[in-house]
């Protein structure tokens, strides 16, 4: 469901505010010494909450609101984003590698997704995958630097 303009503009703000504030700095800096992906829920109680426990939460409101919010934060604040996983991957980063190796590893299954291991998204849509017969999760975390 598509937020109302309203949603959208509320939403905005909070992204706006987010983009500019103090944790993201933090995490930031966090995410560019560590030595693979990181995201944001580290360190909250869903690391260790199990797999039914995320699944209602991304099913109630709150997770529903953050699913629609992280949503618009794709749209609203892509080349931010980019920048900023760009940053953390660091100076070695290189492009073509990176594509070759994606292009490699979607041709192990039908469908292909990576993961972050305590997502609870990720955890929904692993459930939603199971039904089909060819699909490999690929976790990112085990990946080292090549996970950013």
């Amino acid at each position: 469901q598509e937020p109302t303009p309203v949603e959208r503009w509320a939403i905005r703000r909070f992204l706006d505010w987010f983009r500019d504030s103090e944790l993201v700095k933090e995490q930031h800096a966090s995410h560019v010494a560590a030595p693979t992906v990181t995201h944001l829920l580290k360190g909250t109680p869903f690391v260790d909450a199990k797999d039914d426990q995320k699944l209602s939460f991304t099913a109630s409101y709150v997770g529903r609101l953050v699913a629609r919010i992280i949503k618009e934060e794709g749209e609203y604040l892509r080349e931010w984003k980019v920048d900023k996983i760009r940053e953390a991957v660091g100076p070695d980063y290189d492009a073509a590698l990176a594509a070759s190796d994606l292009a490699a590893e979607i041709q192990r299954a039908d469908v292909v997704f990576f993961s972050f291991i305590d997502c609870p998204w990720c955890v929904a849509a692993k459930e939603l995958l199971a039904a089909y017969d060819d699909v490999l999760e690929i976790p990112l975390e085990p990946l080292g630097q090549r996970g950013k």
